[in-house]
């Protein structure tokens, strides 16, 4: 290669290595120049997997604040279903009693469910002061069952007191069944008469005319051919 390169005038030295020159300017151009903006990317690739990485992080140690809240929403509450109903609305009361707040219209409760729970739902027509209607919503909500799902609120008349509607949510587990139980096989209550046994009718008896014998229709007989003779006599 050297000798190639001493044999080459002045003039070809200086063509060699403006082509060479040339060929690495345009691989340049070609490959390394349109990845220069890949490096802003890469970073925001970066920040992105590490955001994401630390918001993984804190949901895991969170797992037992999680554990908890499912265990106790699994444990239910310990009203019975037929109470479930007169459990809500004794608790409604109870509270509007000790805030103050007047009920102006009460409905019936309807039922919503879902997989797990019985949710009971009720409208209510409130007259109350300001402090009353938050001392009562805050009575409701500070229990494990009652949520407040609906609120409006405006004026009376009189614009001394507030009149809101509440809509209240009361949500009861249901009672499922243990799995691997199967339910108990119901006895029979209908009972068999005994059949009555069998027996074969009897015979009739024969009738003998006086002076005779029952004897064989078909007497024995001996070698032969010989028949025994019959002992019946006639009287």
């Amino acid at each position: 290669m050297n000798g190639y390169w001493n044999s080459l005038r002045p003039m070809e030295k200086r063509l060699v290595v403006g082509v060479g020159t040339m060929v690495v300017i345009l691989l340049n151009l070609w490959f390394v120049v349109p990845h220069f903006s890949d490096l802003p990317k890469v970073r925001d690739r970066k920040n992105k997997a590490e955001y994401v990485k630390t918001k993984f992080e804190e949901e895991i140690a969170r797992k037992p604040i999680y554990v908890q809240g499912i265990t106790n929403l699994q444990g239910g509450q310990d009203v019975p279903a037929e109470d479930w109903i007169y459990d809500f609305q004794n608790k409604i009361q109870s509270e509007a009693v000790s805030s103050g707040v007047q009920i102006r219209n009460q409905p019936k409760p309807r039922s919503e469910t879902n997989t797990f729970f019985i949710q009971q739902v009720q409208s209510l027509q409130l007259d109350a002061k300001e402090q009353q209607l938050v001392n009562f919503l805050y009575g409701l909500g500070n229990g494990p069952s009652i949520r407040v799902r609906g609120l409006n609120l405006h004026a009376d008349p009189s614009h001394t007191l507030l009149q809101a509607g509440v809509t209240l949510v009361a949500s009861y587990q249901k009672k499922t069944p243990v799995r691997g139980t199967a339910p108990a096989a119901q006895k029979s209550t209908t009972s068999k008469a005994p059949v009555p046994a069998q027996h074969p009718p009897p015979s009739s008896p024969r009738t003998v005319k006086p002076g005779t014998t029952n004897a064989p229709a078909n007497p024995p007989t001996l070698p032969g051919g010989k028949s025994i003779p019959s002992n019946n006599k006639k009287t």
